[in-house]
Protein backbone atom coordinates (compact mmCIF):
# COMPACT_ATOMS: atom_id res chain seq x y z
CA UNK A 1 0.00 0.00 0.00
CA UNK A 2 2.76 2.43 0.89
CA UNK A 3 4.49 1.85 -2.46
CA UNK A 4 1.20 2.60 -4.19
CA UNK A 5 0.70 5.74 -2.07
CA UNK A 6 4.18 6.99 -3.01
CA UNK A 7 3.26 6.66 -6.70
CA UNK A 8 -0.29 7.93 -6.32
CA UNK A 9 -0.52 10.17 -3.23
CA UNK A 10 -4.03 9.97 -1.77
CA UNK A 11 -6.05 12.92 -0.51
CA UNK A 12 -7.70 10.67 2.08
CA UNK A 13 -7.17 7.14 3.33
CA UNK A 14 -10.07 5.34 5.03
CA UNK A 15 -9.09 2.47 7.33
CA UNK A 16 -10.89 0.21 9.78
CA UNK A 17 -9.05 -0.32 13.05
CA UNK A 18 -9.25 -2.84 15.90
CA UNK A 19 -8.16 -0.31 18.56
CA UNK A 20 -6.02 -2.79 20.47
CA UNK A 21 -4.63 -1.82 23.87
CA UNK A 22 -2.20 -3.26 26.40
CA UNK A 23 -0.75 -6.72 25.83
CA UNK A 24 -3.13 -7.35 22.91
CA UNK A 25 -1.52 -4.40 21.11
CA UNK A 26 1.93 -5.95 21.51
CA UNK A 27 0.81 -9.44 20.46
CA UNK A 28 -0.98 -8.39 17.26
CA UNK A 29 0.79 -6.36 14.62
CA UNK A 30 -0.98 -3.06 13.95
CA UNK A 31 -1.77 -2.24 10.34
CA UNK A 32 -3.91 0.92 10.26
CA UNK A 33 -1.76 3.19 12.45
CA UNK A 34 1.57 2.46 10.70
CA UNK A 35 -0.01 2.90 7.25
CA UNK A 36 -1.42 6.27 8.24
CA UNK A 37 1.79 7.41 9.93
CA UNK A 38 4.08 6.38 7.07
CA UNK A 39 1.83 7.64 4.28
CA UNK A 40 1.63 11.17 5.71
CA UNK A 41 -1.90 11.41 4.30
CA UNK A 42 -5.08 12.51 6.01
CA UNK A 43 -6.66 9.33 7.37
CA UNK A 44 -10.18 8.50 8.50
CA UNK A 45 -10.15 5.67 11.04
CA UNK A 46 -13.37 3.71 11.46
CA UNK A 47 -13.42 1.89 14.82
CA UNK A 48 -14.14 -1.83 14.66
CA UNK A 49 -16.62 -1.74 17.55
CA UNK A 50 -17.73 1.88 17.24
CA UNK A 51 -20.32 3.82 15.35
CA UNK A 52 -19.97 5.47 11.96
CA UNK A 53 -21.66 8.44 10.31
CA UNK A 54 -22.66 6.66 7.08
CA UNK A 55 -25.70 4.39 7.25
CA UNK A 56 -24.89 0.83 6.12
CA UNK A 57 -28.54 0.45 5.05
CA UNK A 58 -28.93 3.32 2.60
CA UNK A 59 -25.62 5.22 2.52
CA UNK A 60 -27.09 8.36 4.04
CA UNK A 61 -24.71 10.60 5.96
CA UNK A 62 -25.44 11.80 9.50
CA UNK A 63 -22.65 14.21 10.36
CA UNK A 64 -24.10 16.69 12.85
CA UNK A 65 -21.57 16.82 15.73
CA UNK A 66 -17.83 17.15 15.21
CA UNK A 67 -15.35 17.20 18.11
CA UNK A 68 -12.01 18.89 17.46
CA UNK A 69 -9.33 18.77 20.19
CA UNK A 70 -7.15 21.88 19.86
CA UNK A 71 -3.76 22.88 21.20
CA UNK A 72 -0.90 25.13 20.15
CA UNK A 73 1.18 22.28 18.75
CA UNK A 74 0.30 20.99 16.28
CA UNK A 75 -1.66 23.91 14.90
CA UNK A 76 -5.33 22.82 14.79
CA UNK A 77 -6.41 25.20 12.01
CA UNK A 78 -5.87 22.71 9.18
CA UNK A 79 -7.81 20.04 11.08
CA UNK A 80 -10.76 22.38 11.59
CA UNK A 81 -10.68 23.48 7.94
CA UNK A 82 -10.54 19.87 6.70
CA UNK A 83 -13.42 18.87 9.00
CA UNK A 84 -15.64 21.60 7.59
CA UNK A 85 -14.54 20.74 4.04
CA UNK A 86 -15.44 17.09 4.63
CA UNK A 87 -18.84 17.99 6.08
CA UNK A 88 -19.63 20.29 3.17
CA UNK A 89 -18.34 17.71 0.68
CA UNK A 90 -20.78 15.18 2.15
CA UNK A 91 -23.63 17.73 1.78
CA UNK A 92 -23.98 18.26 5.52
CA UNK A 93 -25.23 21.84 5.74
CA UNK A 94 -25.77 22.24 9.48
CA UNK A 95 -24.29 20.96 12.69
CA UNK A 96 -22.14 21.67 15.69
CA UNK A 97 -18.39 21.86 16.15
CA UNK A 98 -17.11 21.38 19.68
CA UNK A 99 -13.55 22.51 20.15
CA UNK A 100 -11.89 21.15 23.28
CA UNK A 101 -8.68 22.51 24.74
CA UNK A 102 -7.00 20.75 27.64
CA UNK A 103 -5.26 23.50 29.60
CA UNK A 104 -1.80 22.25 30.51
CA UNK A 105 0.79 24.52 32.10
CA UNK A 106 -1.91 27.24 32.36
CA UNK A 107 -1.80 27.83 28.60
CA UNK A 108 -4.88 29.35 27.03
CA UNK A 109 -6.56 27.84 24.02
CA UNK A 110 -4.97 28.77 20.69
CA UNK A 111 -6.55 31.44 18.54
CA UNK A 112 -8.40 29.80 15.67
CA UNK A 113 -10.10 31.34 12.66
CA UNK A 114 -13.59 29.90 12.82
CA UNK A 115 -14.91 29.37 9.31
CA UNK A 116 -17.82 31.53 8.33
CA UNK A 117 -20.85 29.73 7.13
CA UNK A 118 -24.48 29.32 7.85
CA UNK A 119 -25.77 26.31 9.69
CA UNK A 120 -22.68 25.43 11.73
CA UNK A 121 -22.22 26.49 15.34
CA UNK A 122 -18.99 26.47 17.33
CA UNK A 123 -18.50 25.91 21.05
CA UNK A 124 -15.19 25.84 22.90
CA UNK A 125 -14.74 23.66 25.98
CA UNK A 126 -11.72 23.96 28.27
CA UNK A 127 -10.73 21.01 30.41
CA UNK A 128 -7.90 20.13 32.76
CA UNK A 129 -6.17 16.82 33.35
CA UNK A 130 -4.44 14.17 31.33
CA UNK A 131 -4.95 15.09 27.66
CA UNK A 132 -6.02 11.71 26.24
CA UNK A 133 -8.36 10.96 29.17
CA UNK A 134 -10.02 14.38 28.89
CA UNK A 135 -10.51 14.08 25.13
CA UNK A 136 -12.09 10.64 25.52
CA UNK A 137 -14.28 11.94 28.36
CA UNK A 138 -15.47 14.79 26.09
CA UNK A 139 -16.18 12.25 23.34
CA UNK A 140 -18.23 10.11 25.73
CA UNK A 141 -20.19 13.16 26.94
CA UNK A 142 -21.00 14.82 23.61
CA UNK A 143 -21.18 11.63 21.46
CA UNK A 144 -19.86 13.22 18.25
CA UNK A 145 -20.34 11.68 14.83
CA UNK A 146 -16.68 12.45 14.06
CA UNK A 147 -13.55 13.51 15.93
CA UNK A 148 -10.86 15.42 14.04
CA UNK A 149 -7.29 15.78 15.32
CA UNK A 150 -4.24 17.56 13.99
CA UNK A 151 -1.29 15.21 14.40
CA UNK A 152 2.45 15.30 13.96
CA UNK A 153 3.07 11.63 14.78
CA UNK A 154 5.76 10.37 17.12
CA UNK A 155 7.92 13.13 18.55
CA UNK A 156 10.01 11.19 21.06
CA UNK A 157 10.89 7.72 22.35
CA UNK A 158 7.89 7.60 24.69
CA UNK A 159 5.53 8.29 21.77
CA UNK A 160 7.16 5.43 19.87
CA UNK A 161 6.45 3.08 22.79
CA UNK A 162 2.96 4.09 23.87
CA UNK A 163 1.75 5.86 20.73
CA UNK A 164 1.21 9.51 19.88
CA UNK A 165 -1.66 11.43 21.45
CA UNK A 166 -3.72 10.83 18.31
CA UNK A 167 -3.01 7.07 18.37
CA UNK A 168 -3.96 6.80 22.05
CA UNK A 169 -7.18 8.77 21.46
CA UNK A 170 -7.93 6.58 18.44
CA UNK A 171 -7.64 3.40 20.53
CA UNK A 172 -10.31 4.60 22.97
CA UNK A 173 -12.68 6.46 20.66
CA UNK A 174 -16.16 5.18 19.82
CA UNK A 175 -16.64 7.40 16.77
CA UNK A 176 -14.65 7.72 13.54
CA UNK A 177 -11.43 9.71 13.92
CA UNK A 178 -9.99 11.88 11.17
CA UNK A 179 -6.23 12.38 11.63
CA UNK A 180 -4.94 15.44 9.78
CA UNK A 181 -1.15 15.61 9.50
CA UNK A 182 0.30 18.90 10.72
CA UNK A 183 1.41 21.33 8.05
CA UNK A 184 5.14 21.29 7.50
Amino acid sequence: MLRHFRRFPPDLIVLATHQREGLDRWLHKAVAEPIARRSGAMTLFIPHEGRGFVSPNDGSVALKKILVPVDHDPDPQAALDKALLLARGLNCVAGEFRLIHIATNNRKAPVIDLPLGRGWSFETIVGQGEVVDEILKAEANCRPDLMVLATHGHIDFLDALRGSTTERVLRGAHCPVLAVPAQT
